[in-house]
């Protein structure tokens, strides 16, 4: 008997030794939807260390989960890395750009994945936010459903449902800001 209780007291005693620390980053996105990954792609650019979290299995958001075709009226005004983007999709098609407005949900999310690659973001896919600390202003810390947990300087929501906003308590409204809130 008390060599079992010794067996289980030393296996908690290990398993809480072996617990991994935080991982730290410069900047957190949590998110990988098109505006998680340019974020991360240019953050990462610009010199960060940078963590790219995605909740689910794939990148890109609704770029590239069928939703490819996109509207954007006046060209002109498309820059930087979405118009990288689109070039990439036009070398692939081989084709001049915007011709083809948007790639099969694949070829975009490959695209995505190249550039995380070629830009060394770090990539979780599967993590889902259990919580997250904060002091009074700031966001220190996320704790993800399967006990990892991350810190950094900037944390970013990047998903569509706000879910990492939603666990640090920031308040949020919806709906159009009308003229005589905001003057």
């Amino acid at each position: 008997m008390n060599k079992r209780i010794i067996l289980i007291v030393s296996v908690l005693l290990c398993s809480s030794f072996l617990k991994a620390e935080a991982q730290v980053y410069d900047i957190v996105i949590y998110g990988a939807t098109a505006s998680g990954v340019t974020a991360a792609v240019a953050a990462s650019g610009a010199g960060a260390k940078v963590l790219l979290v995605e909740p689910g299995r794939y990148v890109g958001g609704m770029v590239t989960g069928g939703l490819s075709h996109t509207d954007y009226g006046d060209r002109t005004v498309i820059g930087g890395l979405t118009y990288r983007f689109y070039q990439k999709v036009a070398e692939h098609y081989k084709t001049q750009v915007f011709y083809w407005r948007g790639p099969e949900p694949h070829i975009g999310e490959q695209i995505m994945l190249d550039w995380l690659k070629e830009f060394k973001v770090d990539l979780w896919l599967g993590k889902r936010i259990a919580k997250a600390e904060k002091s009074k202003y700031n966001i220190e810390k996320i704790v993800f459903t399967d006990g990892s947990e991350v810190r950094a300087k900037v944390f970013i929501d990047a998903g569509y449902e706000g879910d990492l906003m939603a666990r640090a308590g920031v308040s949020y409204t919806w709906g159009r800001e009308g003229s005589r809130d905001y003057n």
